[in-house]
């Protein structure tokens, strides 16, 4: 529990100092790491519960890119009341589809076997990949264009 502790720790440290102010193409050299990081570990572990922890570690690590990634299109949009509010008022939509997704998967992966906790576990990344990989676009557009 402590060795799982530092491993969060350092990958919460890893993903705050470098998620800021970076391109989708940053993005995706450090979801490399992180999705070998968590492939690894899965590999490694030795029963359902370590293997569901390997990726929910990733989901602790994507879900702080998805802040870092929206705080920087926020930061980006200062100035423009209108796009801010509608950044945020998408992501509230955003976060409400996120919470349904994962209901359905949670009820699609519910058969009663020790696998859907594992296919539960590792379809909860895709989604938010998808989003971050969505407003860093548009932040790099918007930095292309100005």
């Amino acid at each position: 529990i402590f060795m799982r502790k530092i491993l969060i720790f350092i990958y919460f440290i890893f993903a705050y100092t470098i998620a800021y102010g970076d391109s989708l193409e940053d993005f995706h050299k450090r979801l490399d790491k992180y999705s070998k990081a968590a492939d690894n570990k899965f590999q490694n572990a030795g029963d359902t519960t370590s293997m569901v922890e390997a990726y929910t570690d990733y989901y602790i690590i994507l879900d702080k890119e998805l802040n870092s990634a929206y705080k920087l299109l926020m930061n980006n949009l200062v100035g423009n009341k209108e796009a801010m509010s509608s950044l945020k008022a998408s992501q509230l939509k955003w976060i409400e589809y996120r919470d349904k997704e994962f209901i359905f998967i949670n009820e699609a992966y519910n058969s009663g076997g020790t696998l859907d906790f594992i296919y539960r576990s590792s379809s909860y990344p895709k989604i938010i990949i998808q989003r971050i990989e969505e407003l860093l676009s548009i932040e790099t557009g918007m930095e292309s264009d100005g």
